[in-house]
């Protein structure tokens, strides 16, 4: 026997032994894809579960950063607010103080006037 022959008695037999080896284990190998693609099918329906919450998640968010720019544009609106009646309120009380001071100087006339009409009528009681 040559070489030539010997391996390809040799190639015969492996190619027989794999053969066999594939009916061997080819329902193994097609239950054990089956059970494969059930358990990726499992793990799709849970990514998209998942990505709807996700989905879901982001729309909240989305709507959520649309009403915090609403509050920030309202809160601005009242710092304003605020800050004109701060500048309202700051124009009135200087007003009162001025009209206080007024008073007070009234008052402080009146009782100059009244000591000296008192003193008036004394002395015209006197004489």
């Amino acid at each position: 026997m040559d070489q030539a022959t010997i391996q390809a008695i040799t190639d015969e037999a492996a190619r027989k032994a794999v053969a066999q080896m594939r009916e061997f284990h080819l329902e193994d190998l097609q239950t054990l894809g089956e059970r494969m693609d059930i358990g990726f099918a499992r793990v799709n329906q849970r990514f998209d579960v998942v990505e709807e919450r996700l989905t879901r998640v982001e729309t909240r968010l989305d709507s959520v950063e649309v009403k915090i720019v609403n509050l920030e544009q309202k809160f601005d609106g009242l710092e304003e607010r605020f800050e004109r009646v701060e500048n309202a309120l700051g124009t009135l009380l200087q007003e009162f103080k001025e009209e206080r001071e007024e008073v007070r100087a009234l008052k402080k006339q009146v009782t100059e006037l009244t000591a000296r009409v008192q003193f008036l009528e004394s002395k015209l009681q006197i004489a």
